[in-house]
């Protein structure tokens, strides 16, 4: 659903791969909207979970770092670092010569070209 969303596509089209919106994907649509509005917009889980009291010290907090963002907060709170009106940072592996190619590194978004050639 999300896929064909991103890509302003019926769902269907991504099994018949036609572009007209059916009963179906209408009613696919409907129902992952109704799923989405049951989960929390902080942690993602279902509201019914994450909100019941009877859940109060059931969670396990677990920690991981996002290196591409640490280094994107490093450099932003590098002395003197002012950044340039409509300036965007992004972090990008550096060439470890390990063989791996970009192509490994592939956006994800659009549909892949050709797919919706005829």
């Amino acid at each position: 659903m999300q896929t064909a969303r991103q890509w302003g596509k019926p769902p269907s089209c991504l099994i018949t791969g036609g572009t007209e919106w059916t009963a179906r994907d209408r009613i696919l649509a409907l129902g992952h909207q109704l799923y989405e509005a049951a989960l929390c917009p902080e942690c993602g889980r279902p509201k019914r979970v994450c909100r019941d009291p009877g859940m109060s010290g059931r969670f396990t907090i677990h920690s991981e770092i996002c290196q591409a963002t640490a280094a994107l907060q490093q450099h932003r709170s590098e002395p003197g670092y002012q950044p340039t009106p409509g300036e965007l940072l992004y972090a990008v592996p550096e060439d470890t010569g390990d063989g791996d190619t970009d192509e490994d590194d592939q956006r994800y978004g659009g549909p892949p070209p050709g797919l919706f050639d005829d």
